[in-house]
């Protein structure tokens, strides 16, 4: 009898492990199919957030983010003349000076505007508070962004406390990751639609803790205050190098523009 119990429990054993790895087969697969939605939202030739934008003046898409899929007027925009960026959820301005009138509805007659929320998500959290942990508030101490994104308190390059945001398979949100100025040897004269030619979505994957490099100080990326050839292709291609997507850990990366490989040393 305790042999026929011993087995029972290593079988049970076993088809809990195979129950569990076909579980995070299909939330893989479901994270993949809901980053290629949000890619889609993006970047739809036809209906897509990046084809509106183009019709809009002044917006940078350096510091767009995924709630900005979500609502109709929560974008960030730089006025004629203006360098420092603002930012406006429903005509409300959070820094900089009110430019509401660039924020505007689409208008199907002069084919431009605004129409969002460009997505379908299956699932709206709200963006969780700092925690240090999971790397969602990554420290942007010296880099060339907006000040209002280094409030470790409430803000992020990633999303605000408590802004929309579409929840992955484990119950994180996505992010939109844009490499900062630092990622390019001209670092004061890239602009944003160079950078955003790196932009990906990312989840934090089973275990919650967003990996993927990009402006997050870690011991194999950031530490030095001059960024060499290989920490900017790191922060560039999302933790790739030489092929190698170890620092990704079990993170899941779908770029907008671009193909998932290794450029080299080239830039």
């Amino acid at each position: 009898m305790m042999c026929v119990v011993a087995v029972l429990a290593i079988v049970a054993l076993l088809a809990a492990g195979r129950g569990t790895r076909i579980a995070n087969r299909a939330r893989r697969t479901a994270a993949i199919a809901d980053m290629e939605a949000i890619r889609a939202g993006f970047m739809d030739t036809g209906y897509g957030l990046m084809h509106d934008w183009e019709t809009l003046p002044g917006f940078s898409p350096a510091t767009l983010r995924i709630a900005n899929l979500l609502a109709s007027t929560n974008v960030w925009g730089c006025a004629p003349g203006e360098l420092l960026p603002v930012r406006i959820d429903g005509g409300i301005v959070r820094a900089g000076v009110a430019q509401g009138r660039f924020f505007t509805e689409w208008n199907e007659e002069a084919q431009r505007g605004w129409r969002g929320g460009y997505v379908n998500a299956p699932k709206i959290i709200p963006f969780p508070a700092c925690d240090e942990a999971k790397s969602f508030y990554p420290a942007l101490d010296g880099l060339l962004l907006p000040g209002e994104w280094n409030d470790p308190a409430r803000a992020s390059a990633y999303g605000f406390t408590g802004e929309a945001a579409i929840a992955d398979p484990w119950g994180n949100p996505y992010v939109l990751q844009v490499p900062p100025p630092q990622a390019w040897t001209n670092v004061a004269t890239v602009s944003a639609t160079e950078r955003f030619k790196y932009a990906r979505i990312v989840s934090a994957g089973p275990d919650g803790i967003l990996s993927t490099p990009c402006f997050r100080p870690n011991e194999t990326n950031m530490t030095e205050t001059a960024w060499n050839a290989i920490t900017r292709r790191i922060s560039r291609q999302a933790g790739r190098d030489g092929g190698n997507v170890a620092l990704r850990g079990d993170d899941l990366v779908v770029f907008l523009l671009r193909n998932d490989i290794d450029e080299g040393d080239g830039r």
